[in-house]
């Protein structure tokens, strides 16, 4: 009978812990959420890259309105920057005024190269995720999102390469 060796095993419980430790890193390193007022909730960090500023309430509504264009009764917002990643989020009034912004932002966008008027995006399709219709656009370098959630919607423009992993994360943490 040949006697076994130990160290196989040892070597299998010690791979398995770093592993596990790397595992455990990742999610803790992400998983931190920052509160703004009491009401807005984002990640720690996206795609990599660290939260370095947030603005929310009167300050974010009149920088979401600057780009977007006045005329939707907005009631909250919150503009989070991620190292070159930006994150815009309006709250309307209710869920029919966030599928109207919704409603005009895919229009303008789509007359705008239907026109041929000079337009920084260019629509790429939209796509599904989480039960939710996400409108994806290129432009400025970047890959650009946006969608609806009940009241609010969502802006996120981000580098090509860190694209997906933001796009996930940032949707999990905004439920």
């Amino acid at each position: 009978m040949l006697k076994r060796s130990w160290q196989p095993y040892l070597l299998i419980v010690l791979g398995s812990a770093v592993i596990l430790g790397a595992l455990a890193w990742q999610i803790a390193r992400d998983w931190p959420v920052v509160a703004t007022n009491g009401t807005w909730r984002m990640p720690k960090s996206l795609a990599g890259k660290s939260l370095i500023a947030q603005k929310s309430g009167a300050v974010a509504l009149a920088e979401i309105e600057s780009l977007h264009g006045k005329g939707f009764e907005m009631t909250d917002g919150t503009v989070v920057r991620y190292g070159d990643a930006m994150v815009w989020v309006a709250k309307a009034k209710d869920e029919a005024t966030a599928q109207a912004m919704v409603d005009t932002m895919t229009r303008r966008i789509a007359a705008a190269r239907i026109a041929e008027v000079r337009s920084p995006f260019t629509p790429t399709g939209t796509r599904l995720i989480n039960g939710r219709t996400v409108w994806t656009l290129t432009g400025m370098g970047q890959s650009h999102f946006y969608w609806q959630t009940s009241d609010k919607v969502t802006w996120l423009a981000i580098s090509p390469a860190q694209a997906e992993q933001g796009l996930r994360k940032l949707m999990l943490a905004l439920k």
